[in-house]
């Protein structure tokens, strides 16, 4: 295993730093306002979304810090240096030498400074700073850089450079100038969560504002408003894609692999274009140069899969020429050291394949072109030339024997050798997206259809017919634990699609056919003359039946455990209807709302299925009208 000196500046997020990106976010901020407001008010009974707000951050937080547990446990001591003196010696930290300090290096002994060879030579393994498989000859006068090691000699050096002085620590420092990328599903929730606020605040305010101008008590019409916002808002949601997040993690962790956060995994799934480094990733990092014996099998994965893979190292065309024909990989072999700019660079991207004598910089660069041509890219790597390249990518993935540095910079890190590691990355990152989708699909359909019923009811004389807890009860058996059950399903699919849009989209049809059920029930209700008990329950039966459809249809195709999983769904919703009518402020169904249910049962799943389709054509004639992007 390859050592390097333990760089002086902190790779990983202090905890201060973790509690800052978690718990002042938008919908925390919402949540507690409107926590406040319910407690001003007296109505105890709506908080129930603060347990999914306060479990929803735990789960966020406490897998960041177990991510840094296991850093720190998996980043060896350093070895002590041996200081020479008059005629003794003496071991010292790295962190304790001095400019002017000599050293004896020996076979086997991690450089911890910029040193300068003064007596005898040394062959050294430099591949964790330039990605070079030979190893290089140190004799005396020659620059020995701290993070290499001796690998066969003995010299005596005199510490030239240490500390933040270092090349090693300056690479380091520079490569923490690139943005790290956030995954497209963090960035999709929080803008779920922005646009459903933005729609639901200015109608819950109107809600309170008309309740007060009809004489109603300020707290309660606070309250009332309050306890619909938090019901328009998927506070189960965010908590089941955490939850979805966190089961694929823990399995991961089983088969050696640590992500960073809960959203680290995701993108690995929707990457088109895989970069590997060479030396120490695709090679076992020796002189030999010799291919792991995994290496073609996950390489054969990827391109199975129709993803692009690309070699980007910093060793020397021949020898990226020999694996590259190992792996069966095509397109030309293109010589960084001979482009002449960043435009030359960028160009090549295009067309190349293997890219060698590439610095730290220029694979960087490689990643964004590749990136700015509408690829979604991952890197693969394991040393300090690296580490810019982890930062560009949309997910990195480090080794386990490269540098600290280098793992703390990427998201995914592999506990042991094992390439093939990779691919149940890839199935795990399907299944989450898969999941947290038709989850997001489930919540946002109820939001919307919440939403647009209190605006009908807002400028009609028609009254919002729904309490937020029995808005509560269906959306339990319709929607919580369903997805609940969709988390432990171990299917995997490509993905593709933007996040939000697929959402959206997926959502209209279940929406529309929610309204119609539900408009329908509630213009019954003063001709079937119902009271206005009655004509709650009608709505909310109605509202149950729109719900299950829309459960069925997202539960296609259907199999053994998703039958099961619709019929007990089905007859606990209506169970729990029944038994718990009194609490809810409902009835029984009676005859009179049978003209009314009946229909929507029987023909609520063939429009379901005609909206669907509908919105399909369309989605696929905006697609077929969007320009391409080489276009």
């Amino acid at each position: 295993m390859r050592h390097s000196p333990r760089a002086r500046v902190r790779h990983l997020r202090t905890t201060r730093e973790i509690l800052r990106s978690h718990l002042p976010t938008l919908y925390n901020a919402i949540a507690l306002a409107c926590a406040a407001v319910l407690l001003f008010a007296g109505d105890s009974f709506h908080l129930s979304f603060l347990p999914l707000v306060v479990l929803n951050a735990a789960l966020g937080i406490g897998a960041e810090l177990a991510f840094r547990r296991n850093m720190d446990a998996l980043n060896t001591p350093e070895m002590p240096a041996v200081v020479l003196h008059g005629e003794g010696h003496e071991e010292r930290p790295a962190e304790a030498l001095a400019v002017g300090d000599r050293l004896r290096l020996d076979a086997g002994s991690p450089v911890p400074a910029d040193c300068t060879v003064t007596d005898g030579a040394v062959l050294a393994d430099v591949s964790l700073l330039d990605g070079r498989s030979a190893h290089v000859s140190f004799a005396e006068g020659d620059a020995l850089p701290a993070g290499a090691t001796v690998v066969q000699g003995a010299c005596e050096a005199v510490v030239a450079a240490t500390g933040e002085r270092t090349r090693l620590h300056q690479a380091e420092s520079e490569a923490r100038g690139h943005a790290e990328p956030r995954s497209e599903m963090a960035r999709g929730i929080t803008r779920l969560i922005r646009v459903l606020t933005v729609l639901a605040l200015p109608l819950c305010l109107l809600k309170y504002l008309l309740y007060v101008r009809h004489g109603d008590d300020a707290a309660h019409a606070a309250a009332s408003a309050a306890g619909s916002l938090m019901g328009m808002l998927p506070a189960a949601m965010l908590l089941l894609a955490a939850a979805a997040m966190l089961l694929s993690t823990v399995l991961l962790r089983r088969r050696q692999v640590l992500a960073r956060d809960l959203y680290s995994v995701e993108m690995f799934g929707r990457i088109d274009t895989l970069c590997l480094d060479k030396t120490g990733t695709l090679t076992c990092g020796t002189a030999a140069d010799v291919l792991r014996g995994e290496a073609r099998e996950a390489v054969a994965y990827f391109q199975s899969a129709g993803v692009d893979v690309r070699i980007l190292t910093g060793d020397t065309p021949q020898a990226a020429e020999t694996i590259a024909r190992a792996l069966h990989l095509p397109g030309p072999i293109v010589d960084c050291a001979r482009l002449a700019d960043e435009d030359a660079l960028a160009d090549a991207a295009a067309f190349g394949g293997v890219f060698a004598n590439a610095t730290a910089g220029q694979k960087a660069q490689l990643i964004a072109a590749l990136r700015a041509d509408g690829r979604c890219v991952g890197m693969v790597g394991d040393g300090v030339n690296d580490i810019a390249a982890f930062r560009t990518a949309d997910c990195s993935v480090a080794l386990p024997h490269g540098c600290e540095a280098g793992r703390s910079a990427a998201q995914l890190v592999l506990l042991d050798e094992d390439l093939l590691a990779l691919p149940d990355i890839v199935r795990e990152a399907q299944h989450i997206i898969g999941s947290v989708t038709r989850t997001a699909e489930l919540f946002v359909k109820k939001s919307l259809t919440s939403m647009i019923v209190l605006l009908i009811a807002l400028i009609t004389p028609l009254e919002y017919p729904f309490s937020p807890r029995q808005l509560s009860i269906v959306a339990l058996f319709t929607i919580g634990l369903p997805a609940l059950a969709f988390t432990f399903e171990r299917e995997s699919a490509p993905t593709h699609g933007h996040f939000v849009r697929s959402v959206f989209l997926e959502a209209v049809p279940g929406t529309l056919l929610s309204l119609l059920c539900v408009l329908a029930a509630m213009v019954s209700g003063g001709p079937l003359g119902l009271s206005g008990t009655e004509g709650v329950t009608l709505c909310v039966y109605a509202y149950a039946v729109s719900g299950m459809l829309v459960l069925l249809h997202i539960c296609r195709p259907f199999d053994r455990n998703r039958a099961m999983l619709s019929i007990t769904m089905g007859a606990c919703l209506f169970a729990a209807l029944a038994l718990l009518r009194a609490p809810l402020g409902i009835a029984l169904p009676t005859p009179q709302m049978l003209p009314v249910l009946l229909p929507l049962a029987a023909l609520g799943y063939p429009l379901l299925f005609l909206l669907v389709r509908i919105m399909e054509r369309l989605s696929r004639r905006r697609r077929q009208k969007a320009p391409h992007p080489d276009e």
